[in-house]
């Protein structure tokens, strides 16, 4: 029978822990007790207890139903203003989940407002903006989504995915409609609107740009996430 390896730590008085490992057949571990050699001498282990692996935590945002996701708002709190935004699962869930997921998570904390063409688009959430690298667990959020492509349309104040040439290319970058846009409908997905702060969407549009970057810096210092 293919033995079990053990992984043993022990601590004799005043010594570092030795570590070792030692095969134990399954029958040895179902009567609970072993005797092991080591450097030390021997150990006879009297009791061992099998635990199975817990399942992986559900990721964030995962399991909410479409309604509960509706009930969520987002705020982008920029060095300019806050910025309310709520969303439209029925439309884009996916898009829904990946945008909270990333919020709650500070993906887009000290990021950048990058884009601004007035009567188009502000547009944020691109990686290299950000202030700090991304950590192991949010670099685990960050991955590209298929379309969600729906009849909402292009007007000023909805919140649409930023993407490259490939449809499914959208990941983390997002925009902020400023004006009418139909060229976007149907090829760019639309997930949400800004219910409040279309003021500081104004004050964003008007700063000085060079092409179509802000001269001064626009801060995205986080996106905070709330149920109502």
């Amino acid at each position: 029978m293919r033995p079990l390896i053990l992984a043993l730590a022990l601590t004799v008085a005043q010594r570092p822990a030795t570590f070792f490992t030692t095969p134990l057949t399954l029958p040895e571990m179902q009567n609970k007790q072993a005797v092991v050699e080591t450097g030390l001498g021997s150990i006879e282990i009297r009791t061992i207890t099998i635990r199975d692996k817990p399942p992986p935590e559900p990721e964030p945002f995962s399991t909410e139903t479409v309604q509960r996701l509706s009930m969520f708002r987002a705020t982008l709190e920029t060095s300019l203003g806050d910025i309310q935004i709520e969303f439209f699962p029925d439309k884009a869930p996916d898009h829904v989940r990946n945008f909270l997921r990333l919020a709650s998570a500070g993906v887009y904390d000290g990021m950048s407002i990058h884009r601004v063409v007035r009567g188009f688009v502000l547009q944020t959430g691109f990686l290299p903006t950000r202030s700090e690298p991304l950590d192991e667990r949010q670099e685990r959020f960050v991955r590209t989504l298929r379309p969600e492509f729906n009849d909402t349309h292009h007007v000023k104040s909805i919140v649409s995915m930023a993407r490259g040439d490939d449809p499914a290319s959208a990941s983390t970058s997002f925009f902020i409609v400023t004006g009418e846009a139909p060229a976007l409908d149907g090829t760019y997905t639309a997930f949400g609107r800004v219910i409040r702060g279309l003021d500081v969407v104004d004050k964003i549009e008007a700063v000085e740009v060079n092409g179509e970057t802000p001269r001064t810096r626009i801060d995205l210092r986080r996106v905070r996430v709330e149920a109502q």
